[in-house]
């Protein structure tokens, strides 16, 4: 250890009568090798307990007097005792140091000296020392085990093991949760998540005598390849980035893997039979979310990438795909708007069409060789028609609304159905035309899109879920929602199967019974985003967005819920056969439908889709980044 220096007092000047002795001014030393000064006590024995800092105090005695001021210091080479000392006069002769042991000291037997100096000068040099000096006193410190050192602390995490995948260059984030159980500690401590390879760094978010959250990111000087290690959590009653005096049985090890893989894979492209163009929101006219595949998670790759802010400042706003191309919109921070048609095999831009500067473009759908866009913010509404392969604008027809954002049309066949209209409505276009058809007037409601069977067009809104005859636009049906309460002026998106209608509103999930216009059933909850469908099962996220749950959609009976997403506010889903992909706004997870844990996870998160070529595209929800993932 380095050499300790406690300095006590500096320019205290020793006068006064008394003090024995003859000679000149301020006496003659009776003993010149330094008994004229005695410790008390002497040596020093001080008992402290792990953790603490145990003031004890010795006296000096003096028998003789100075004229000429003097410094005095105390040095300790080990480190036994802080720099907190203090001096105190009980008499001309007699002075008091109250001095402190350190609280880093471990359980056990601390001997040390102390060198007590008396200097005419800087006492850290002391050229110039009193008669006697230095005098050295002996101390041993014995340190006792805390109380709280025999108390049995836990610590549970979750998840219980780290696993992050990233691309050279970039970062990925993961959330970690402790749970602090065990026997109560009657001294305060601090939590810290530690990662000694440095490979990942960590913000505390939340910490008390109960639990702790932390956020985790990656370096993004990681070079390809696997990183294995492990993340301490520190419980500690110093600082926990020392932590010389931890809680028993701090640290507690979270397992770490790290995999940094290569930015692109551009195997080449395979139709998977069966599974069709994703041409609008939730892949089709009844928005389930559905692709009739498997997929491995061990093989999957990332094809391709366009990182945050590349071109344009604004976020992409939606992905379709068909025909070996993916389709989106975006906006530039002027407010100019474009279509955008890019290569599935290698992430290029096939093309690009500009539509001037619009109050909002929003996301894209595909079908018939074509590309359907709407805009909305009061002239800027319209419905275009762009041909798939050249992005030649075949149709721009005028349609009214205010400031509402739509999510995408859906395409049936041939026809074309959106949210519209200046007070709320539903409209359907002809993509042979590209003229509108009806238009059918519903409540004012935005961020919704039309579900399609062969009879109806549904939107749930205001309570009701309500259904237009496609053929006219004209008949339609209602039913109410009894236990609706306002969730603001966002419509909900249905889900539709053979005979039943799905719909989350207000942290609910509940069916419709179309044949009998009547609601069928109602779960209570904090469901977040859209719900999908698929094997015969509802899926829904629950619980603010931390498990997927599986419902049974007859009567919505729980079937089994995922294992604990983390702290992340997930709020997308998509399915397959044997997968479930979920995001939020930070990362995307694949959970496997029959152990129902996580098994796969990309670092970006937002809008899903899959295309018929089986890539998984991630659509940020901020920044514009847009990835490809190979899924076979």
């Amino acid at each position: 250890m380095s050499r300790h220096i406690t300095p006590l007092l500096l320019g205290l000047a020793l006068v006064g009568c008394g003090g024995g002795g003859s000679g000149g001014a301020g006496g003659v030393a009776a003993n010149p090798e330094g008994a004229w000064l005695t410790f008390t006590p002497n040596p020093v024995a001080v008992s402290s307990v792990e953790g603490d800092s145990t003031s004890f105090q010795v006296t000096a005695t003096s028998s003789r007097t100075f004229a000429k001021p003097f410094n005095i210091a105390i040095v300790d080479s080990t480190g036994v005792i802080t720099t907190n000392v203090n001096l105190s006069a009980l008499s001309e002769l007699q002075y008091r140091a109250t001095l402190q042991t350190s609280p880093d000291l471990r359980v056990g037997e601390h001997p040390t000296t102390l060198e007590v100096r008396l200097c005419e000068d800087d006492p850290l040099v002391c050229r110039s020392p009193l008669p006697g000096s230095p005098w050295r006193v002996p101390l041993n410190v014995t340190v006792k085990p805390s109380p709280d050192a025999t108390k049995h602390v836990t610590v549970t995490t979750t998840p219980a093991a780290l696993a992050l995948t990233t691309y050279p260059g970039e970062v990925a984030t993961i959330d970690l949760k402790g749970t602090i159980g065990g026997d109560a500690l009657t001294k305060s401590f601090q939590v810290g998540v530690i990662d000694p390879s440095a490979a990942t760094t960590s913000v505390l978010n939340f910490a008390d005598a109960h639990g702790f959250s932390a956020t985790l990111t990656t370096s993004a000087s990681l070079v390809q390849g696997d990183y294995n290690g492990n993340v301490e959590v520190r419980l500690c009653f110093d600082d926990p980035r020392t932590c010389r005096q931890p809680v028993a049985g701090s640290p507690w090890l979270v397992p770490l893997k790290i995999s940094v893989k290569s930015p692109t894979n551009l195997t080449a492209l395979v139709p998977i039979a069966g599974v069709g163009a994703w041409s609008t929101y939730q892949g089709n006219a009844a928005h389930t979310g559905f692709v009739p595949a498997s997929f491995d998670f061990t093989k999957f790759s990332r094809r391709w990438n366009i990182p945050a802010g590349s071109n344009y400042s604004q976020p992409l706003d939606g992905a379709a795909s068909d025909n070996g191309m993916v389709f989106v919109t975006r906006t530039d921070p002027t407010g100019a708007a474009d279509v955008v048609a890019l290569s599935e095999a290698t992430g290029k831009e096939v093309w690009h069409t500009a539509l001037g500067k619009i109050h909002h473009v929003n996301a894209p759908a595909a079908g018939n060789g074509q590309v359907y866009v709407t805009t909305t913010g009061h002239e800027d509404t319209f419905m275009w028609m762009f041909d798939q392969r050249s992005g030649t604008l075949l149709s721009k027809t005028s349609m009214s609304s205010q400031w509402e954002n739509y999510l995408a049309p859906t395409v049936v066949g041939t026809d074309v159905y959106t949210e519209s209209g200046y007070y709320g409505g539903m409209s359907k276009f002809s993509s042979v035309t590209g003229s509108q058809t009806w238009w059918a007037n519903m409540p004012q409601y935005d961020s919704w899109t039309p579900a399609v069977d062969a009879r109806y067009a549904y939107g749930y809104m205001s309570g009701q879920l309500i259904a237009v005859d496609v053929a006219t636009g004209n008949d339609r049906w209602t039913v109410t929602d009894p236990e609706n309460s306002w969730a603001g002026y966002g419509g909900a998106p249905v889900v539709l199967t053979n005979d039943l209608a799905f719909v989350a509103n207000g942290g609910r999930v509940m069916a419709f019974d179309i044949a009998k216009h009547t609601r069928a059933w109602s779960v209570t909850g904090t469901v977040t985003g859209q719900p999908a469908f698929g094997n015969g099962t509802l899926y829904v996220l629950n619980a603010n967005g931390t498990v997927l749950e599986a419902r049974a959609p007859a009567d919505g009976r729980l079937q089994w819920t995922s294992e604990s997403l983390g702290s992340d506010f997930f709020t997308r889903v998509i399915v397959t056969r044997n997968l479930a992909f979920v995001s939020s706004a930070m990362r995307t997870v694949a959970i496997d439908l029959v152990t129902h844990k996580a098994v796969w996870s990309y670092p970006l998160g937002g809008d899903l889709s899959i295309s018929a070529n089986g890539i998984l595209y991630i659509l940020g929800t901020t920044g514009g980044a847009l990835a490809a993932v190979n899924l076979q």
